[in-house]
């Protein structure tokens, strides 16, 4: 028998195994010829010279035995449960194909939406920076989206129950007057708070932020039961959950300058060089009524460079937006942009770490 003869064919189409079922019929039917004979003529002609009466009668009597043993099995074969088949295209969804990121919010939203949970935000830690930056989401505002970052440091990171933590919206602005710029306006008054899970496996350290509204749940009462839900939510992709982040900081632009302004800030607090920084935004109002603006500002970068001490830093984000961090107070960076005698306009934005907030996101 050859290799052809050893593969076994099924006549489904496209889209059949959503009935998901294979009867054995279905299997034996593709193995059989249309004449209803197990093997080739090839086979049989072999069979015609070496087979004796007495054989054929034995394997006359395998044949019909098989046959009972067929019709005791005709009943179907259930691969999936019903209630499964829809999770199960969502697994190969996430495993299988190459739009990763889309499956993992369809499953995610899939199994939210009977727990009355109707956005979510999925951020993993930067090692360096210590924030958790939000890589997929649902159910919420862009705006929400893209501002919604915590930080390692955060205080309610460090006081979760099994990895868990119910933030409320109002008690946490009440806390800190920065909160609310992490939420859209329609998000802080459409949502009471979010369930925040941490997520650790292997190397992968990621958030969970569940949004919640009180109308609908009352997350403080039913806690416990809706724990359980979101570690057995989580548990089922972690894998995937793990490659995606791999994947997001291998595509990772790291010569983002904002993304170099909060390593510098942040390298100078874990090494505790300082507790504290001034950090100031320079906007250069008239930038493009400046004639050789390009050169113009070179020269001025140049002239503010030779004036800073080791503890002093300047990083140009944008052809007419420069930040400036310092220990020393923003007087000194008036002073030298004074000295500079430069026809540049500067409107300047003074903040001060940590007082406006430990979030280094805010500050940029």
């Amino acid at each position: 028998m050859n290799l052809n003869e050893r593969i076994v064919s099924l006549p489904l189409k496209n889209k059949q195994f959503s009935n998901r079922f294979i009867s054995p019929k279905s299997v034996r039917s593709s193995l059989e010829k249309p004449d209803g004979n197990f093997h080739s003529k090839e086979i049989d002609k072999t069979r015609a010279k070496i087979f004796t009466p007495e054989l054929e009668e034995l394997v006359s009597k395998v044949s019909a035995k098989k046959k009972e043993i067929y019709d005791v099995a005709e009943k179907p074969i259930q691969i999936f449960e019903e209630n499964e088949t829809e999770l199960n295209e969502l697994y190969l969804g996430i495993y299988a194909s190459k739009k990763r990121k889309a499956s993992l919010v369809k499953y995610i939203s899939h199994y939210l939406k009977p727990l009355k949970l109707h956005g979510f935000i999925l951020s993993v830690n930067e090692k360096f920076t210590g924030l958790y930056k939000p890589i997929l989401s649902s159910g919420i505002s862009g705006t929400t989206a893209k501002n919604f970052y915590f930080h390692t440091t955060d205080h309610f990171l460090n006081e979760m129950d099994d990895n868990f933590f119910l933030l409320n919206f109002e008690e946490s602005k009440s806390l800190d007057i920065y909160f609310e710029k992490k939420l859209s306006v329609v998000d802080f008054h459409s949502f009471t708070g979010v369930l925040l899970h941490k997520i650790i496996y292997k190397e992968l350290n990621a958030l969970i932020v569940i949004f919640y509204k009180l109308d609908e749940i009352d997350l403080k009462i039913e806690l416990n039961k809706y724990k359980d839900k979101i570690s057995n939510l989580v548990n089922g992709i972690l894998p995937a959950i793990s490659r995606l982040e791999n994947e997001e900081f291998q595509n990772a632009d790291h010569s983002n300058l904002y993304f170099d302004l909060i390593k510098y800030a942040k390298m100078r607090v874990l090494r505790g060089e300082t507790k504290f920084l001034y950090i100031s935004k320079i906007f250069i109002s008239n930038y493009f009524k400046i004639e050789n603006r390009i050169e113009y500002k070179k020269n001025w970068i140049q002239f503010l460079k030779s004036s800073l001490t080791d503890k002093e830093i300047i990083i140009e984000t944008a052809h007419n937006e420069v930040f400036y961090i310092s220990d020393d107070p923003p007087e000194k960076l008036e002073s030298l942009l004074e000295s500079s005698k430069s026809n540049f306009q500067f409107v300047l934005t003074h903040t001060h770490y940590p007082d406006d907030g430990k979030n280094l996101y805010l500050y940029i």
